[in-house]
């Protein structure tokens, strides 16, 4: 597993997330909906709103899991906000060297699919992404997404 790249504008990057103060916020029911949306169109069942913090990932919203937060170092966001406006796809996590080792990968979450884009602020900073998650429940057939029988 490699580490996440350090962006050249990261104070500026958590600057504008302070800014925000949306960290550690209750939930609100307009990016739930959101997050539900994404899993449905997606048909995927986790689906999240992330924050990056100095030290941490944090969901605005989730759905299909109960965790509210993992480190920094494992997040898979840390990589997506590092090519702006690109939609980050790794259709078979443990393939990817920069995920090989990741403890969401090789643990009892088992991730094996990722995508996710990163949000922008209003001056242009990537401050989350939002990513879509599944188990090997799901299988990647062509370009779309296929639940196993």
């Amino acid at each position: 597993m490699s580490t996440y790249p350090i962006l050249p504008t990261e104070h500026q990057l958590l600057s504008a997330l302070k800014s925000y103060n949306i960290l550690d916020t209750a939930t609100e029911v307009e990016f739930e909906e959101l997050t539900r949306l994404a899993s449905q169109i997606c048909e995927t069942p986790v689906a999240l709103i992330t924050l990056l913090d100095e030290k941490r990932q944090w969901f605005k919203s989730a759905v299909g899991t109960e965790v509210k937060e993992t480190s920094r170092e494992i997040a898979f966001c840390a990589h997506t906000i590092a090519a702006p406006g690109k939609l980050m796809i790794v259709n078979v996590l443990r393939k990817d060297e920069r995920f090989v080792g990741n403890p969401l990968v090789t643990g009892a979450s088992n991730v094996v699919f990722y995508a996710g884009i990163s949000l922008n602020t209003t001056d242009g900073h990537r401050s989350s992404g939002n990513g879509k998650q599944h188990p090997p429940l799901f299988t990647n057939a062509g370009n779309s997404l296929k639940k196993k029988r």
